[in-house]
Parts: C-alpha cells; sequence; structure tokens
C-alpha cells in the first residue's frame, strides 16, 4: 500500500519578528543586548539583516534606528546618551521587507549624567529690529542635556570693547534673547553657552561677529525715469536713474541693492509689486556718481498688459527699505489676456460635452472671443490639437463640442483671445460616455405664460448628471385632450431654456422637453428621453376663459337695450312736445297791448279743423296746449302740414274740406 504524500508550496514573506530580547548588562553610557531568531522564521527569503531601535523616557512615543547588525549576529552593544533611560525591540529583514517589531525590553537601562558635549549651534544676529541687538541660536533637545538644571548663558560684547554682558536663559526652547541698544547697525561679538547641574559643555562657545538693528536708509534715488533705450512691451520696461551712497552710515546698515516697485494707477495696495535689482559687490559705490554714464539700470517683467501703471525705486538694506524716488507714469499696451478662471464639462454624452468656463482674470485688453479645442488621449500619448471653435464671441461662456467618439478621454482646452493673439490655454480631462448608457432625463423647472407664448426653463438634477446626456433639446406640445405630440423646431444646445411660440390664447396645453443625442429636426427620432408633462394655461380671451362681462352674447344684448333705450327716450320726447304752447309775436295792425299781455288761441270745446267753431274768430288768442290731441282728431286734415313733433309747418295751406281759411297773416307767424 503506497502512501499519498501533499506538498505545498508557500510563497516568500516578510520574516517573523525576533524573540527573547533582552539587556545583557548596563552600566555607565554602555548597554549590551541579545535576542533570538531560528532560520524558519526568515519565511522562505534569505535573512539580510537585523535592525535595533530605541526610545527614552524624553521622548517615549518616538522609536529611533539605533544600529543596523548583520544577519549572523544575534547580539550588540549600544553607546547611549548620559541622563536618559532606553528601552529597546529590533526587527528582521529580509528580500521581502521588514519584519513587525521584538517586544520591547521589560527593563530599562539608564546612563549616567555628565557635562554637556556641545553648546548651541547657529547662533548669529538679525538686524530686523531699529534700536535692539537681536541674538538668535538653535534650542538643543532633552536627551543632549545631560543633567538637570540644563540653562544657556548668553553674552555679547560690542567690537573693540572689553566690557561683556550676560544673561542666563533657563527655558531650553527658547531660541533669541533681545538687547536694547543706542546705536544703529553698530558692530557686536556674541555667543551662547550650554550649561547643566554639572557645569559648562566640555567645550568653548564661538564667539560670532554681529550687528545691532539696522534703520531706514537715509538716501533716496534721484532722477528716475523710463530708459529710452529699452522699449516698454505689455510686460515689460526698463528704467534708470542715479545711484546712492552705499556706506553703511548712509544705509543704517548694508547695502543689498535697489527694489522698483509698480502698481496700477490709483491701485496701490491692491496691485502693489516689487523687482528686486541686486547690485553686486563689485560695482557698489560709496557716493552718488554723476554723469549719464554713470545711472543705475533695472528692467521689470511681468508688467499688467493695457494699464496705466505707476512706478517708483528704494534703495534697500538687509530689512529697510529708503522713501521713494519720484513716481513714473506711463501705459502698457495690449497684450494677450491670462488663462480663464475655470472651465468645466457641465455635462457628457457619448458623442459630446457641454463645457462651461469663466472669462480670464487678467484680460490684458479687449477680448475678441474664445478658442476652444481638444486632443485625444489615447493611453500615454496624446493625440494632435484640434481646434473645435475659433469664433466664440467674448460674450460667450458655454459651448458644445461635439463629433466625439463614445467612451474615449480627451482633454479639452479653451484660450481667451485679444487682437495680439491667444493666452494661455486652460486644461481639463474629460471622458465621453457609454454610447449604448442610458439618456439623462431633462426635469422643467420653470413656466412663464404669455398670450401668444410659453418659455420653458429646464436642467438635470444631481442624480442624472453622471449620465449620458443629450447633445440638442426640443419641445414638444400639444392641446389638452390631444394625444399627438408636435415637436418645435427650435433647439437648445449650450442653453437651459427654449420658447413656443403662436400658441392660442386662454387654451390648456402640455408641454414636455425632449433631450436627443445628436441633433436632428425629424420629430420622430428613435432615440430621446422625454421630461414629465407639464400642463399650463395661456393667457387671453377665450371660449375657456371669458367671464359673463367678456362674453359676445352679453356684450350684444347691452348693445341692443341701450339702443331700445335710446328709441323709448325719443318717443317719449316726441309725445311731450306734440301740441306744445307757442308763443306769437303781436301784429302789426293790431291794437298795442299792455306790457306782459300775451294773446293766446282759444280752444272751442270741440276740437277740429273742419268745424268753424274750432278757434275763437279773436285773432289775439291761440288754442290752448292739450296733450291728448291726436291727427284722427282733425279728419281728413293732410299730415304733411306736420312737422315731427306734431306742430305747424307754416301756413295750412288748402283744406280738403273746403273750410274757411284762418288769417294767413297770423298763422305764418306761428314757429
Amino acid at each position: 500500500m503506497k502512501t499519498l504524500q501533499s506538498f505545498f508550496l508557500l510563497p516568500p514573506a516578510p520574516p517573523d519578528p525576533p524573540y527573547n530580547l533582552s539587556i545583557v548588562s548596563c552600566g555607565g553610557s554602555d548597554t549590551d543586548l541579545e535576542w533570538k531568531f531560528q532560520d524558519s522564521m526568515s519565511n522562505f527569503s534569505p535573512l539580510e539583516e537585523f535592525v535595533m531601535e530605541y526610545n527614552t523616557t524624553h521622548d517615549p512615543d518616538v522609536w529611533l534606528e539605533a544600529k543596523r547588525i548583520p544577519a549572523d549576529k544575534r547580539q550588540m552593544q549600544f553607546k547611549m546618551s548620559p541622563w536618559s533611560a532606553y528601552s529597546f525591540r529590533v526587527r528582521a529583514r529580509n528580500q521581502m521587507g521588514l519584519s513587525e517589531p521584538s517586544k520591547h525590553t521589560h527593563t530599562q537601562c539608564k546612563s549616567a549624567e555628565a557635562r554637556p558635549y556641545r553648546n548651541p549651534s547657529g547662533v548669529e544676529t538679525v538686524e530686523e529690529k531699529t534700536g535692539y541687538l537681536v541674538i538668535k541660536w538653535e534650542p538643543m533637545p532633552l536627551i543632549e542635556h545631560h543633567s538637570d538644571n540644563f540653562h544657556y548663558n548668553v553674552t555679547w560684547k560690542k567690537a573693540g570693547d572689553d566690557k561683556v554682558n550676560s544673561v542666563e536663559i533657563h527655558d531650553w526652547r527658547q531660541d533669541r534673547h533681545e538687547v536694547k541698544v543706542d546705536g544703529v547697525y553698530e558692530p557686536y561679538v556674541v555667543s551662547v553657552l550650554a550649561r547643566n547641574a554639572l557645569g559648562d559643555a566640555i567645550v568653548d562657545p564661538l564667539e560670532v561677529p554681529g550687528f545691532s538693528g539696522e534703520a531706514r536708509p537715509k538716501v533716496v534715488p534721484e532722477n528716475f525715469e523710463i530708459d529710452p533705450d529699452v522699449p516698454v512691451t505689455s510686460t515689460s520696461a526698463g528704467f534708470r536713474w542715479d545711484p546712492v551712497d552705499t556706506s553703511q552710515e548712509a544705509m543704517n546698515g548694508k547695502f543689498q541693492g535697489y527694489k522698483i516697485r509698480y502698481w496700477k494707477k490709483d491701485q496701490f495696495n491692491t496691485t502693489l509689486h516689487e523687482e528686486l535689482i541686486i547690485i553686486p559687490a563689485s560695482r557698489r559705490r560709496r557716493a552718488t556718481p554723476l554723469g549719464y554714464n554713470n545711472k543705475v539700470r533695472g528692467k521689470v517683467s511681468g508688467l499688467p498688459s493695457y494699464s496705466e501703471i505707476e512706478s517708483d525705486v528704494v534703495a534697500i538694506n538687509n530689512y529697510f527699505s529708503s522713501n521713494s524716488s519720484n513716481i513714473v507714469n506711463f501705459s502698457t499696451p495690449e497684450g494677450v489676456p491670462s488663462r480663464v478662471e475655470y472651465l468645466e464639462a457641465l455635462f457628457r454624452g457619448s458623442a459630446h460635452f457641454l463645457l462651461e468656463w469663466g472669462p480670464p482674470i487678467e484680460r490684458n485688453g479687449e477680448l475678441t472671443g474664445y478658442q476652444l479645442g481638444y486632443q485625444k488621449i489615447l493611453g500615454l500619448s496624446i493625440g494632435d490639437v484640434i481646434i473645435h471653435r475659433d469664433d466664440l464671441p467674448p460674450n460667450q461662456q458655454r459651448a458644445n463640442i461635439d463629433g466625439l467618439e463614445p467612451n474615449s478621454l480627451y482633454r479639452i482646452f479653451v484660450k481667451a483671445k485679444t487682437a495680439q493673439g491667444a493666452g494661455e490655454p486652460y486644461f481639463i480631462d474629460v471622458r465621453t460616455t457609454d454610447e449604448n448608457s442610458e439618456l439623462a432625463e431633462p426635469q422643467i423647472e420653470k413656466v412663464h405664460v404669455g398670450e401668444h407664448s410659453v418659455n420653458i426653463s429646464f436642467s438635470l438634477s444631481d442624480k442624472e448628471k453622471g449620465k449620458r446626456t443629450g447633445s440638442v433639446y426640443y419641445l414638444e406640445y400639444r392641446k389638452m385632450g390631444d394625444h399627438k405630440w408636435d415637436r418645435d423646431q427650435e433647439a437648445a444646445t449650450d442653453h437651459f431654456w427654449l420658447t413656443l411660440d403662436q400658441l392660442e390664447p386662454a387654451t390648456t396645453y402640455e408641454v414636455r422637453v425632449v433631450s436627443v443625442p445628436k441633433e436632428s429636426g425629424d420629430s420622430g427620432n428613435a432615440e430621446f428621453k422625454p421630461s414629465e408633462e407639464t400642463r399650463f394655461d395661456t393667457i387671453g380671451i377665450g371660449a375657456k376663459k371669458g367671464s359673463v362681462l367678456s362674453a359676445g352674447w352679453f356684450i350684444g344684448m347691452m348693445v341692443a337695450i341701450a339702443i331700445l333705450l335710446l328709441i323709448l327716450i325719443i318717443v317719449c320726447i316726441v309725445k311731450r312736445n306734440r301740441g306744445k304752447e307757442y308763443k306769437f309775436p303781436p301784429e302789426k295792425d293790431t291794437v298795442d297791448e299792455a306790457p306782459g299781455h300775451f294773446n293766446e288761441m282759444a280752444k272751442s270745446e270741440k276740437n277740429g279743423v273742419n268745424t268753424s267753431a274750432s278757434f275763437e274768430r279773436d285773432p289775439e288768442k291761440v288754442p290752448l296746449e292739450d296733450e291728448t290731441d291726436s291727427l284722427e282728431d282733425y279728419g281728413d286734415v293732410d299730415p304733411q302740414k306736420f312737422n315731427e313733433d306734431g306742430s305747424f309747418i307754416g301756413q295750412y295751406g288748402d283744406l280738403k274740406t273746403g273750410a274757411e281759411a284762418p288769417n294767413a297773416s297770423a298763422m305764418s307767424s306761428i314757429v
């Protein structure tokens, strides 16, 4: 019977951590350590070395590398810093990496006290404060104090003076000391000594030369002007001026050079820039030389284009600037604009991007438009530059890039332009979507209704923005109750509003926005994504919106009533004026009456024109008014003898019955 054995090949890995780390001896400033590690713990990768680490009570959370030990060793000796308690741990390393650390030693090894081994480094004077001697140094860490009562002893004296001044600084973290002095930029000698409870450092401190604080230079550059030999460009200009006395007394410090300052006119606080003109020591002068050939010259770059500029120059020492020279005014010509403020792909489709950008931060002239282009990214290589649009107007900050390939990465750029050319491009990398992915659904936001038109604003919700978007949007609408949607041919590509015109007033409509992957005027396009429909009513007068007061039948009825009322009023006036009393002027051949006497026509008991008694024969009288009279009472009198209101027209004329005619002269006076 055969025994079947299985073998498993394990992959190599970092070693297991060493074990049984212990302190063999601890005395004075040295300690001996040992540990254990088996060859099988190397995990199928040759062991390379051990790494010993330590920490101290001064900083127990930080482990530092102490020493690297060959792979065949299992012990080491370590020299400790005085007045410190040490803990240790060890790691193993192979080709696969470093193992986890071993357990740290259970006991600490404490070293003996000692004097400091060194003094602070980096001792210097800083001339930044007028009227003070400022001494600086680098603080010493706790592990280098070596005993209790650690402090610094700072000394200083004037150069050439035997009097030494000193002060003790007991805060070991302090790194400077300031001494008030009378002079400006006077030479001193300073030093910093480390000291603890056992005494001074085992080495003497270095004596470092230095100076007290500087002050504003006494001299001012003169005759500052534009250099006629250097043309002013859209971003640069040359200047020249008389040099200053560079002595320490005149400069109140160490002369370093000049500083040309420039700013936009009336915008000093917000647009100030400075350009250092460092003068080499070989060219420095102690006094101001005279003559054209001794002018100091400097050129400034980075000026704002198409701007009114003001500029001056100052002399500088290490920390201070002199008063300014005279101010020079000049203008820079038009240049190219800076980069646009931002560029963003608002929406992505399978063959297009809808892009938006901000205007350039610095126009540097009159903007003439924008240039929009792209490059296709293929792995680590980038394709040729394709200029998609070079005619975008300066007020347009949104546009489509179409004609792209699905699921492809592109580098998009936009440049602002002036008459001087295009500025720096702003780049973004964007990937098109898959052509088979779901289309994003538009969402109607606002509806502004008129009598014959409606304006629709729409957007894409946040949850839809990661989806494939259409490159063109249309409006579809129908009257309430209709089943067929009509598509308006006005399209939106780079904006999110559309308008419907030629609508009927006072009519209810339904409208929706449809997203189409590629521009097409065909309302039956096979692929599109509609929004939810929205209902609205156009304003104006119509069958559904007209009130009773505005209805046609009501208006007609009111007009008819008005006409009837007018006829009734006319009839009433006619009946009221029929047979009205008339006043006759007295006849010339009658006897004069007394004032106030009126002649009246007498009315007989029986009225009628065929009766001889119809009127009294007295010509002074006329018939009294009787509103009940009618034409029938006069028999066959010709009605043409009367006017419209029933009064007589002139004379009576011939009577058909042959009745006696009244006095012609009296009748002719009737009006």
